[in-house]
């Protein structure tokens, strides 16, 4: 079978490092909802900054979770073979289940009651389930070739620069680049309130300008869709009603979304900084005649996901190459037929490996996006023609 090189200087150097003390008992709680049978190690990414912030290595390290949007350099998972005579073929790396990281009441120390047990205990949204499955994904026991579930984070297989007669199957590589995006923080979600009330006589049923009546609307715009509530009752002053009791009012139908959770997530960096993705784009920007499609949003609602982790699967093929081989035929084809049932014994039950990543939501993006969110808003749009 092909295990991992577990480096103890990669929370500094990048690779496979050992299970960090401070996370053994949050990974058993996620095993029990995950489904992964066991985790041999923590994806440290290269240039972590344990040894410049003068944490510990190994398994008192307590490296903290990466970053959103925070660059990987190229780093390697190295696997070798566990014995002799045997050689690694292929190696597949994958990430196709994220998963909510445990929470500890250690992780909200100074956090006041009943604030701290409600982040102790939080309960993800579920919208169905349909949002959560496509946004985390599904673990695959057997050896599956989905690449990476975060379209942010590039693997690249069996890697292909490195020559074999240098390996000569004594060693799989492969490595993983990229950022870690928002993908997994699928709970962003706006509030728009829209109506002639804020200069959008253009837009309306049918166009409020030409037919000659005032409108206003409500869109929640969630990762399952853009929930919709007609003829709202939007107060002068005072404070807005949080409208989180719009969904059984049913979608509008041109913002429903075929491919609901892809179009909604946030994983293009060029998008990141400014409205999100696309989709909100469409809800919030200006159009062609520049007019405000958004009239003024309420809530931006951050993620309350904190943290999550995703899981690294290895996957490697070998075979055993049995000693050169001499005597009687009958003598050569038992040790043959043993190698290869030594080999398919390997592949069957010992060459899927687990490994951990914690990533924490960057907070520093999401700023940006909400100061370009509003500038281009109806409200505030009137108001700065109003300043000059």
């Amino acid at each position: 079978m092909a295990v991992p090189f577990i480096n103890f200087l990669a929370p500094s150097m990048g690779g496979i490092g050992p299970i960090e003390l401070a996370d053994f008992n949050k990974l058993q709680r996620l095993q029990q909802t995950s489904g992964v049978p066991f985790y041999a190690g923590r994806f440290y990414p290269k240039d972590n900054q344990a040894i410049i912030d003068g944490l510990q290595l190994g398994l008192i390290s307590q490296t903290p979770p990466w970053l959103t949007w925070e660059r990987i350099q190229p780093t390697q998972i190295w696997m070798v073979p566990a014995f002799e005579d045997e050689r690694i073929v292929t190696m597949n790396v994958t990430i196709e289940r994220i998963d909510l990281w445990p929470r500890d009441e250690d992780d909200y120390e100074g956090v006041e009651e009943p604030t701290k047990s409600e982040l102790v205990n939080f309960v993800p949204p579920g919208y169905g389930g349909s949002v959560e499955a496509d946004a985390w994904g599904s673990l695959n026991l057997l050896p599956s070739f989905n690449g990476s579930i975060d379209p942010g984070v590039e693997i690249k297989q069996n890697l292909s620069y490195i020559p074999p007669i240098i390996t000569l199957g004594y060693l799989g590589i492969a490595e993983v680049q990229g950022f870690c995006s928002e993908w997994g923080f699928y709970d962003q979600e706006l509030t728009i309130v829209n109506g002639t009330r804020y200069g959008q006589e253009q837009y309306g049923y049918g166009g409020a300008d030409a037919l000659g009546y005032d409108y206003s609307e409500v869109i929640k715009v969630r990762p399952d869709g853009a929930w919709i509530y007609r003829d709202a009752e939007i107060p002068e002053s005072g404070e807005l009603p949080s409208y989180d009791d719009l969904a059984d009012r049913g979608f509008f139908v041109p913002y429903v979304q075929n491919s609901a959770y892809y179009n909604s997530a946030i994983f293009e960096e060029q998008y990141a900084y400014r409205f999100g993705n696309q989709y909100w784009n469409t809800l919030t920007g200006i159009d062609d005649s520049g007019n405000a499609r958004a009239g003024m949003i309420t809530e931006i609602r951050t993620s309350q996901l904190d943290c999550i982790v995703y899981t690294i699967k290895v996957a490697c093929t070998t075979i055993v190459v049995p000693d050169t081989l001499t005597g009687p035929d009958e003598v050569v084809r038992q040790e043959l037929a043993a190698a290869a049932l030594e080999s398919f014994a390997s592949n069957l039950s010992n060459n899927i490996w687990y490994f951990y990543l914690p990533v924490r939501y960057n907070g520093e993006i999401p700023n940006q996006r909400i100061e370009y969110l509003l500038n281009n808003t109806a409200i505030n749009r009137i108001n700065l023609d109003t300043d000059q």
